[in-house]
């Protein structure tokens, strides 16, 4: 595949990142080949949402067959992924002030920032074709160093680990990391349960998250959801999550009017499957 034009720049659907997967599958050693199948089987028995039970749809299958074969060939994507992909997240002024100087560099390219946080120098081969699976499971990263790379809608990305919540949770299973993310909202939602009311000291970060987190429990009363969808509801009619205007990061209003719309459609859905009435 010396000669594969690899697609950089270019945010693929599902069909198109299986046909990309399959073509450089393709062109491995059985080896190879043997050992993403392993990181997938591995991933799919321990990949589970915040009720502990296994969410196999959540995360289109390219993304999951992208990052398996990250791991097993380039396994210092995956440091590199850890260590940044939280800077995806809302950021305080200072903290945003830190990432523009330590991440948005302009004479700075995706390849350099791999390079320079691995400490690895690529040859233009093996640069090409990391850059062009970073596209297919991370577009986040080409639209923060390509400035002119086009915005892409939450709905495009909602089931992509192109989103970084959902980058983050899967890291959390086949990178390195001990699942800390999904424990502790694990631990949130055991104590919703045992309440039945939402708790009230979440800051407004956790509460977002928590929120992203209940869209893939399936047993979650439909309360719960409304509970949460009310409280979010709540902070922002009384700017306890404040207005920020921003066209590149994330910002506590931008996050909460995703997830406030996400959880709608998601009781909206619920609401209809299960015959119950509507409660909001």
């Amino acid at each position: 595949m010396n000669n594969f034009n690899w697609p950089i720049s270019t945010y693929l659907n599902p069909k198109e990142g299986y046909d990309f997967m399959f073509e450089l599958l393709c062109d491995e050693s059985p080896r190879v080949v043997k050992r993403c199948t392993e990181e997938l089987k591995f991933f799919y028995q321990t990949y589970t949402n915040i009720d502990g039970k296994p969410i196999p749809n959540a995360i289109v299958f390219c993304d999951i067959l992208g990052l398996a074969y990250i791991k097993v060939k380039y396994p210092f994507v995956i440091d590199f992924f850890l260590k940044t992909v939280d800077h995806f997240g809302i950021k305080t002024e200072m903290s945003k002030f830190i990432f523009d100087q330590m991440y948005e560099r302009k004479d700075r390219s995706l390849g350099d920032w791999i390079e320079e946080e691995s400490g690895l120098k690529l040859n233009d081969f093996e640069r090409d074709k990391i850059l062009a699976l970073v596209a297919l499971v991370a577009w986040q990263y080409n639209k923060l160093t390509n400035r002119d790379s086009k915005n892409d809608d939450p709905e495009v990305i909602v089931n992509r680990t192109s989103y970084y919540k959902n980058l983050r949770g899967v890291l959390s299973f086949i990178g390195d990391s001990e699942g800390d993310h999904i424990r502790k909202y694990h631990k949130i939602y055991l104590e919703h349960q045992r309440d039945d009311e939402l708790p009230k000291d979440l800051t407004n970060i956790n509460l977002l998250d928590y929120s992203h987190s209940l869209l893939n429990v399936e047993g979650c009363k439909q309360i719960y959801r409304i509970q949460v969808l009310e409280e979010i509801l709540r902070r922002l009619i009384d700017g306890e999550i404040k207005l920020q205007l921003s066209t590149l990061e994330e910002t506590e209003y931008k996050e909460a009017v995703y997830e406030f719309v996400f959880q709608c459609l998601e009781t909206i859905l619920r609401d209809r499957s299960e015959g119950d009435p509507l409660m909001i």
